[in-house]
């Protein structure tokens, strides 16, 4: 097998790998990227793979922002004392 052939089929498995990641995650996450497809203008069928690993991506992005917001926000009320002073 050559470099370049060998270079398709690493990314062919974990093309299929993302993919597949994708039906193991809980109903929250698979309803908020199917409204983000739905979002993009094009159906999921007309969806290129490079397409879909990129919404999935964006996605887990922003939830990702959106966790570190609120553990920031959690970290700021709990740094406080009772009078509401810091430590």
């Amino acid at each position: 097998m050559n470099s370049e052939t060998a270079k398709t089929e690493c990314d062919l498995l974990n093309a299929a790998i993302q993919i597949g990641n994708i039906a193991e995650c809980p109903w929250h996450y698979t309803a908020g990227l199917a409204k983000l497809i739905d979002a993009s203008g094009k159906p999921l069928h007309e969806l290129t793979i490079s397409e879909l690993l990129a919404l999935n991506k964006q996605y887990t992005d922003r939830l990702n922002r959106a966790a570190d917001r609120i553990m920031s926000a959690r970290f700021n009320l709990f740094s406080t004392t009772e009078n509401g002073m810091e430590q």
